[in-house]
């Protein structure tokens, strides 16, 4: 063992033993602490001698061996946070200072304010300072060009074509030391992918019980120099998983009396059936009220009442005879439908709004009926929108009414539903869904409101006026809106 363990060693056994001692009474100096000294380094050796070998035992034995004492050591740490210095006593407070850590030099932090989107015009300030506050003076940011920014004057700008996570190499310095090393950082730019880019587009099962195609669309002349045009889609939501549109329209211009019949319905999504029921719902009521306004019925007649002077009683009376009957007609056909093909009529279930327009010498005759969600609206360029009902709630959030008998309970219900109104002209007739109405008038105060529908309006006619309308119209139900992904039918009477 070598001089420097053995000392340390002894120093520490010595004070141990101190501190067993009550009064922690120090050893003295001179000779007699050089004894114990001694003393201990003996008692080290003796506990960290190897035991002696058989050979050397045997070669022992016969002789007289000295007693051997048994003694027993604490361990003790001999870890010193300095040097040991063998002039020092037990005690006294060690003149080498402890050794010091290095500093740690500050970090660079660069960051982006906000993240990016796909597809989207971006603009974010890069903000580079040291992990102890100070800002630090930007020299340069790499950005990869395929990524679709640039970086200037402090600025991230562009329209981010990339999605996930970008690491930009950015370079500094101290703006307060124009002599300071050129320090790097990297920053990390988040850019989300566009929403749209995640919704899949399945084809629907051809063989399904009452498939329809995913898109629809007509256009022809209407009655009284008007045109006319329906369009259907199918909602990403269905989209996405494949399934049918549940949507669908129905209309009809009668050369007899010049009456345009426009119908739509949505068709419920939790009913297995309702792309089957929304077909039967809008098709037949058209069908029921060109019949009811062609042919001699009895009691007063739409297009006989249609003057200035003409009692409101007798004309919604008139409304109930036609479009009131087309509505139950459609629910009865709906009816005989689930019972032919073993089901209920609740999984057939669908709204429908229904709407006849004619031209009398005393202005425009409109007359509808509602059942369910969605709008229907005459709208008059410099003059607003003039709604003609309003959607119906269910027993909870989010649901509606839907056409079955108890719309028909009695005849007030009926009227309720029905609207009549003579004006002296208008711009559009519009008919729509809830997946249209939904996304732009999120409330009914903002149904009512004339600036939605102008703006609405503003988007429309140019799409109207185009050769290829039908198709234009189609792509514009397309129409991104977040968190409003259901099929989508519009009319248009113009």
């Amino acid at each position: 063992m070598d001089l420097e363990t053995r000392t340390a060693l002894s120093l520490n056994l010595l004070d141990w033993l101190r501190g067993q001692v009550a009064d922690h009474t120090r050893w003295p100096s001179g000779p007699v602490y050089d004894q114990a000294v001694a003393a201990a380094g003996g008692l080290i050796d003796l506990v960290a001698s190897p035991p002696p070998s058989p050979a050397a035992t045997d070669a022992a034995a016969g002789q007289d061996a000295p007693a051997v004492v048994k003694a027993s050591a604490m361990a003790y740490p001999i870890g010193r946070s300095a040097p040991i210095d063998p002039d020092q006593h037990p005690g006294d407070i060690p003149d080498t200072p402890r050794p010091r850590s290095t500093p740690v030099p500050p970090q660079i932090i660069a960051e982006i304010e906000s993240n990016a989107r796909v597809g989207e015009p971006f603009q974010a300030r890069l903000q580079v300072r040291s992990s102890d506050g100070r800002p630090m003076q930007v020299l340069g940011c790499e950005v990869p060009e395929a990524l679709g920014l640039t970086y200037a004057a402090g600025l991230l700008t562009g329209i981010a074509q990339q999605p996930g996570e970008h690491r930009l190499a950015v370079t500094c310095q101290d703006p307060d030391d124009p002599g300071a090393p050129i320090c790097r950082a990297v920053a990390l730019l988040v850019v989300n992918a566009d929403p749209r880019a995640l919704w899949k587009d399945l084809a629907s099962d051809r063989d399904a019980l009452g498939w329809k195609p995913d898109t629809a669309a007509v256009q022809l002349p209407g009655a009284h120099d008007r045109q006319l045009l329906l369009a259907s889609r199918r909602g990403r939501s269905h989209a996405h998983i494949g399934a049918l549109r549940d949507d669908d329209y129905a209309c009809c211009v009668t050369a007899a009396d010049g009456w345009n019949l426009i119908a739509v319905a949505d068709g419920a999504g939790s009913a297995r059936h309702s792309r089957i029921g929304s077909r039967i719902a809008a098709a037949t009521a058209v069908e029921v009220a060109r019949q009811r306004l062609l042919d001699d019925q009895p009691g007063p007649r739409l297009q006989d009442l249609a003057t200035e002077n003409a009692d409101p009683g007798q004309a919604r009376i008139a409304a109930y005879n036609t479009l009131g009957a087309a509505a139950f007609e459609a629910t009865k056909a709906i009816e005989a439908k689930a019972q032919a093909q073993g089901g209920e009529p609740r999984d057939y279930a669908t709204t429908l709004l229904l709407a006849a327009h004619t031209h009398t010498p005393a202005g425009d005759l409109v007359a509808t009926y509602w059942v369910g969600d969605g709008a229907i609206a005459l709208y008059s360029t410099g003059h607003g929108v003039e709604l003609l009902g309003m959607p119906e709630g269910g027993d909870y959030a989010g649901q509606t009414r839907f056409l079955d008998r108890s719309v028909f309970a009695d005849g007030d219900q009926i009227m309720r539903r029905l609207n009549v109104r003579l004006v002296k002209g208008f711009t559009a007739l519009l008919l729509m869904t809830d997946g249209v109405s939904d996304p732009w008038f999120p409330s009914d105060a903002t149904l009512r409101e004339s600036a939605a529908w102008v703006a609405l309006w503003a988007e429309l006619a140019p799409l109207l006026a185009a050769p290829d309308a039908d198709a234009r119209t189609l792509d514009w139900l397309n129409f991104w809106s977040r968190g409003n992904h259901d099929d989508r039918t519009l009319a248009v009477l113009w």
